[in-house]
């Protein structure tokens, strides 16, 4: 719990920081891109309430002998949903575009900074490793990790809109049964947020030797290097020591990966069966409610839920 709390004050801090770089830069496009996030995230709980009105009111129509009331109704209902998939396929565009225009000037405003700081520089900060390696990768993540920040956070600022919103309706429907679809996958979701955050670390710590690989990889394959790399026979050694450094990268990746598989079985089917029995158990409530619609209605929200959670669970 103490490494989760402290890694999720290093995200907050650094998601702090973006958006408080954004926010002087492009406020317009921050503003514009938080509200699409919203409003992009409230789009399934109104898709799960349309589809189990509509479920309804068409199975109220068929029991009623083709009402033309009831079937009117149940047209209306068809109708807003096609409305609602129309705005979500808006949104999702407008959203899109503001992020690739964001993405361009974040890009150019990062790395104008560093070009500044660079020039600021000592040349001792040059010879130093330490202080070299965190130029160059600053450089040349200029282009991409920043934005991958902020695009994090609107993925996770979506997902719990969407998550609440669904949670929300769930317990407006019956409270015990969303509380159980709401809780069933967190161990699971727990099990790959430690994973993931394990390979994080992992690919982090590697990336000095990332960086020789490549090194290795370019004095074999590249003309500039190919006549020395001959005239002194270093081709079999440099291709050893990238064997060398490979094989301690897969040992490090298949244990991790196995310890992974084991951790996440038990959850897996434990979320699965949970999933299963709230199924189970909406197709019992909905049947004592005489409410076909809700069923249609739980079986998406349930869905929804899993996914959400997956989504979360993923590396930040």
């Amino acid at each position: 719990m103490k490494r989760l709390l402290a890694h999720l004050a290093s995200v907050t801090s650094a998601w702090r920081r973006v958006l408080l770089l954004l926010w002087q830069n492009q406020p317009w496009f921050i503003a514009s891109l938080l509200a699409l996030t919203v409003l992009s995230g409230l789009v399934p709980s109104l898709q799960i309430q349309l589809t189990s009105a509509i479920i309804g009111s068409a199975a109220q129509a068929v029991r009623a002998g083709h009402t033309q009331t009831l079937v009117h109704t149940a047209l209306l209902f068809g109708i807003a949903q096609g409305i609602l998939l129309l705005v979500s396929a808006l949104l999702d565009l407008a959203s899109q575009q503001v992020q690739n225009l964001l993405m361009l000037r974040l890009s150019n405003t990062i790395s104008l900074k560093i070009m500044e700081r660079a020039a600021s520089l000592d040349v001792a900060c040059y010879e130093d490793d330490e202080s070299y390696d965190k130029l160059q990768r600053a450089n040349s993540e200029s282009g991409y990790r920043p934005y991958h920040i902020f695009y994090q956070m609107t993925v996770f600022g979506s997902q719990m809109v969407t998550l609440i919103s669904v949670v929300i309706v769930l317990l407006s429907w019956n409270w015990w049964l969303g509380l159980f679809i709401l809780l069933a996958p967190l161990p699971s979701v727990w099990a790959q947020f430690f994973f993931s955050r394990r390979e994080y670390l992992i690919e982090r710590a590697r990336t000095p030797l990332r960086r020789q690989l490549s090194y290795f990889q370019f004095l074999v394959t590249h003309a500039s290097s190919v006549k020395e790399i001959r005239l002194f026979r270093l081709g079999s050694y440099f291709i050893t020591r990238y064997k060398q450094r490979y094989h301690e990268f897969y040992a490090v990746d298949s244990r991790l990966v196995r310890q992974q598989t084991l951790a996440l079985l038990p959850f897996a089917l434990l979320a699965n069966a949970v999933a299963a029995g709230a199924q189970i158990a909406a197709i019992a409530f909905t049947i004592a409610m005489n409410q076909l619609g809700f069923l249609a209605g739980y079986i998406q929200a349930i869905s929804t839920v899993q996914l959400k959670e997956h989504i979360l669970a993923e590396p930040m």
